[in-house]
């Protein structure tokens, strides 16, 4: 069960922008949608929706903090069909709106010297299999 979550959850985090439908994964892992519905319900997102969201917020908020994109473009980038969306989506899992988070972040940023943003393709790709796979640990419930 791990390794199927692990294998939906890899094949979401690749794919976060385009449309994923839990038919289309429902038929990769060869299982019924139902069952397959079920199967994310006992994970920490309870639906696929909740967990799409969450994935295409976490790549939100990588862009919003890394980069001076406008949020509609973050929006349209990480997959969602309307900025609304995107805000909604943000303040479901982050508590604050995508300019809030933004917003808090370069305050911070601008305080603490000890605090930098790497450039670093290799640092950026450790961080993101480290959060990733703590990401794993803490959603799955299987």
């Amino acid at each position: 069960l791990y390794e199927r979550f692990y294998r939906i959850l890899e094949y979401c985090n690749n794919n976060f922008d385009k449309k994923i439908t839990i038919t289309q994964l429902a038929e990769s892992e060869h299982i019924n949608r139902n069952y397959f519905s079920q199967f994310i319900s006992k994970t920490v997102f309870q639906s696929f929706s909740s967990m799409i969201k969450y994935i295409r917020c976490y790549e939100a908020e990588q862009l919003l903090l890394n980069t001076d994109m406008p949020i509609s473009e973050i929006s349209y980038a990480c997959g969602f069909s309307d900025s609304k969306y995107l805000y909604s989506a943000f303040k479901i899992w982050w508590g604050v709106t995508p300019s809030e988070h933004r917003a808090q972040y370069a305050e911070q940023l601008l305080k603490d010297e000890k605090f930098f943003i790497s450039d670093d393709l290799e640092a950026q790709e450790f961080l993101r299999r480290y959060i990733t796979e703590w990401h794993l640990e803490k959603t799955s419930v299987l």
